[in-house]
């Protein structure tokens, strides 16, 4: 039969997916202060996690926030937006 996972589990997994959309959102809007908080979600939902399928997701995820982080900066730097 189909096998539950305990909730923590599924807690982390949508808290890994809020952090990869703050990741690609902070490419266009503040990125300081989205990426900052982002990264706090993923480190948060890494710690919840035992899988290791849903690591596999929070390490894509924290890679997603850096570039997107660095992206983001530049881009908002050039065009002379806010940062945070």
């Amino acid at each position: 039969m189909s096998e539950s996972r305990p909730a923590s589990e599924n807690a982390a997994f949508l808290l890994g997916i809020v952090a990869l959309a703050g990741g690609l959102v902070q490419i266009v809007y503040k990125p300081f202060l989205i990426g900052t908080a982002a990264l706090a979600v993923a480190l948060l939902a890494t710690f919840m996690s035992k899988s290791q399928k849903h690591r596999k997701l929070l390490l894509v995820t924290v890679f997603v926030i850096t570039i997107g982080f660095v992206i983001g900066a530049s881009i908002a730097s050039t065009m002379d937006n806010p940062i945070y």
